[in-house]
C-alpha cells in the first residue's frame, strides 16, 4: 500500500544576509492508491470522516462551518485548505487552524501558545497534553455565532505568529 505524501512548493528569496522570505507557492496532498484486501479492511478506521460528519450535524453548525472557513481562508492569499479523512487543516506553510465537526459544537485547534491567553471554561482550554486529530495547543469550542466572533482574535493570533 501506498502511503500519503503531502507536497508544498515554496519559494525563497534572500535579501541580504539576515532576511529570508519563504513564499508557499502550492500545497498539494497525494492521494494514495486504494488497495482492496482483507487486511485493510480490517484496519480501517470507524470513525466518521469530516465529511460525513458535516453532513450529519444541525443545519446550524453546517452555516457556522462555513462561516468559519470563509473567515480562515480570507485571512491572507497564502491560507490554504487541507482537507483530511477526519478534520479540515487551514494551513500557510504549517497548520495555524485544524477543525472538527461535531454534532453540537466545531472544535477548533489553534497553533497557539495557551500561556499566551486567558483561558475560559467551556470555550478555550490547554490540549498540549491531551491527544486530538489536528495540530495545535489551543482548543477553541465554538456553539454558536457568539462563541465564533470570541474566537477572531484568536484565529488572528494563530495566522499572525506562525
Amino acid at each position: 500500500m501506498r502511503s500519503k505524501v503531502n507536497i508544498d512548493i515554496i519559494r525563497y528569496k534572500k535579501f541580504g544576509e539576515d532576511l529570508i522570505l519563504f513564499e508557499l507557492i502550492n500545497s498539494n496532498t497525494a492521494k494514495p492508491i486504494k488497495e482492496i484486501s482483507e487486511q485493510i479492511v480490517k484496519k480501517q478506521s470507524t470513525d466518521k470522516s469530516f465529511v460525513e460528519q458535516l453532513q450529519s450535524t444541525d443545519k446550524k453548525i453546517e452555516e457556522l462551518y462555513n462561516s468559519i472557513k470563509e473567515y480562515i481562508l480570507a485571512l491572507g492569499y497564502d491560507v490554504t485548505e487541507n482537507q483530511l479523512k477526519l478534520y479540515v487543516a487551514f494551513k500557510k506553510i504549517k497548520n495555524i487552524v485544524c477543525v472538527e465537526v461535531r454534532l453540537k459544537c466545531i472544535m477548533l485547534y489553534l497553533r497557539v501558545n495557551p500561556e499566551l491567553v486567558e483561558l475560559e471554561n467551556g470555550f478555550s482550554r490547554d490540549v498540549r497534553e491531551v491527544g486530538h486529530w489536528g495540530t495545535g495547543e489551543l482548543e477553541l469550542t465554538i456553539r454558536n455565532s457568539g462563541d465564533f466572533e470570541k474566537a477572531k482574535k484568536y484565529i488572528d493570533m494563530a495566522y499572525n505568529l506562525n
